[in-house]
């Protein structure tokens, strides 16, 4: 059974924040309904301003913000 996305689409959201979105975004992932976006640390702040204050998209609420940190693996691959 196919799930839909609550909110804008993957699409919609990609063509309202523009250049912002193509240099933040390191991939989108649409899974259940659900849509993550994995965006560049150094970014967070600035596409959330920008996903809460565009008139067409209506984010309002952050609902979940995750993160891994790989500073003392020794098997990271780099």
């Amino acid at each position: 059974m196919p799930f839909a996305i609550v909110g804008p689409a993957p699409t919609e959201i990609e063509a309202a924040l523009g250049l912002l979105y193509t240099q933040t975004v390191e991939k989108a992932v649409e899974f259940r309904g659900e849509l993550t976006l994995y965006i560049k640390p150094d970014s967070i702040v600035a596409v959330c301003r920008a996903l809460k204050n565009h008139p067409d998209l209506h984010f309002d609420m952050l609902s979940d913000l995750t993160a891994v940190d790989h500073l003392n693996d020794q098997d990271t691959g780099q």
